[in-house]
Formats: structure tokens, sequence, C-alpha cells
């Protein structure tokens, strides 16, 4: 399985081959499991981040159900390898943090517009009561990568 998921993420895999990764039994079931969960409730919004499991056919068949939105934070190289101009142009909307992904997206035929990250400090601010506990936290899969920065920002 693990060599499967390598050699769907290469960019020079073609599409019909990235696509035998949704087949995998457990992305398999997952996908038909969100499907049966859309299809079973009524949703306002469906937001989709770090999909990079959710097939673009689940996605096509969510976005004729509810409205959906794909919301894209990694650089171009990843979009590409992980091919995530198909979930872009199968979701109603989709947005990229990184200008040139926004622009890849929309020559791949997806709604898609520059978005970049960030918070209205009027209202997302710390307690100025509360006493801070932590410098950094992390919160995500954690791997050797990952672990590599955490541990120079812990040295540091």
């Amino acid at each position: 399985m693990k060599k499967l998921f390598r050699i769907t993420r290469l960019p020079i895999t073609p599409d019909f081959i990235h696509s035998l990764y949704f087949s995998i039994p457990g992305i398999k079931k997952m996908n038909n499991l969100l499907l049966k969960r859309i299809k079973e409730n009524s949703y306002d919004l469906i937001v989709l981040t770090k999909a990079e499991q959710v097939s673009p056919r689940t996605l096509r068949e969510a976005s004729r159900r509810v409205p959906t939105w794909f919301f894209f934070m990694d650089p171009l190289a990843k979009a590409r390898s992980h091919r995530a101009h198909r979930l872009a142009r199968n979701a109603v909307w989709s947005s990229a943090t990184r200008s040139n992904v926004a622009a890849y997206f929309k020559k791949k035929g997806a709604n898609a517009v520059f978005l970049t990250q960030g918070a209205d400090t009027r209202y997302f601010h710390p307690d100025s009561r509360s006493i801070k506990k932590y410098d950094v936290v992390f919160a995500g899969t954690l791997n050797t990568y990952r672990r590599t920065y955490l541990e120079t920002l812990k040295k540091n």
C-alpha cells in the first residue's frame, strides 16, 4: 500500500494510476461514508482542507448536494503532486493561500480565489488575564520532517 501511495504522488504518474489510490479499501470506505453522511444530513456548507484522501468523484457528488469549499494552504509543488486542482475544480468554491496556486487552480478550471490566512485581531487576541503557558503549539500529524522542525524550535 505504501508503494502505491508513493507512486500515485509522483508528478509523472498518469491520472488514471493516481485514481487507483482511491480504490484502496480504507480510502474507498472513507469516501463512501462521507457521501452517505452528506446524503443523510442537511449541511449549509462543507469545507475541505488537507483533503488529499477525498476523491474528486466524491467531491463532485457532494457539490451537487451542498455548497463545498476546498481550502488549500500548501505550495504549488504540493498542489501538483497531490493533483489538488482536481478537488478545486470539483468544489463549488476553492481558495489557496498562495497566489500562484490560486492561478494554477483557475487555469485548470476551478472557481478559485487567492485568500491568505489571517485573523481579525479585534476579536481574536490573547486574553490579558491569562498566563502564557506555551511558546509553540503544534496541531497536526507528527512526521519525521515536522519532528525535526519542532526539535529545532525546542533547542532554540
